[in-house]
C-alpha cells in the first residue's frame, strides 16, 4: 500500500512538473509573440513617419523653390521694363527691359 501511495505521488509530482512546463512553455510564447508584433507595429509607425516627412518636406521645398523662382521673375520683370515701342521696320511690339539680356520677339535669359 505504501508502495502504491509513493507511485501515485511521484506520478503526480511529475504531472505537476509537465502542466508547470507547458504553461510557462505557452506563456513565454504568448510573450513573444506580443514582442514581436509591438516592434514590428513600431517599425511600421517609424517608416511611415520618416517617409511622410520627407515628402513633406520636399513638397516644401519645392514649393518654396517654385514661389522664389516666380517672384524672382515677375518682379525682375515689372521693375526692369523701360518701355513698350513699336518696331516700324517689321510692325511688332519691342520689349526694352534693363534686366533681360536681349528685347523683342526672342526671348532672353534674365539677368540676376
Amino acid at each position: 500500500m505504501a508502495d502504491r501511495h509513493s507511485a501515485v505521488e511521484a506520478v503526480a509530482a511529475v504531472v505537476v512538473v509537465v502542466v508547470v512546463v507547458v504553461v510557462v512553455a505557452i506563456v513565454v510564447v504568448v510573450a513573444v509573440i506580443i514582442v514581436v508584433v509591438v516592434v514590428v507595429v513600431v517599425v511600421v509607425v517609424v517608416v511611415v513617419v520618416v517617409v511622410v516627412v520627407v515628402v513633406v518636406v520636399l513638397a516644401v521645398v519645392v514649393v518654396i523653390h517654385h514661389q522664389q523662382q516666380n517672384h524672382q521673375f515677375t518682379s525682375t520683370r515689372s521693375h526692369n521694363v523701360r518701355r513698350i515701342s513699336r518696331d516700324r521696320t517689321r510692325g511688332r511690339s519691342m520689349l526694352h527691359c534693363a534686366g533681360c539680356t536681349m528685347s523683342g520677339e526672342k526671348k532672353g535669359r534674365w539677368r540676376h
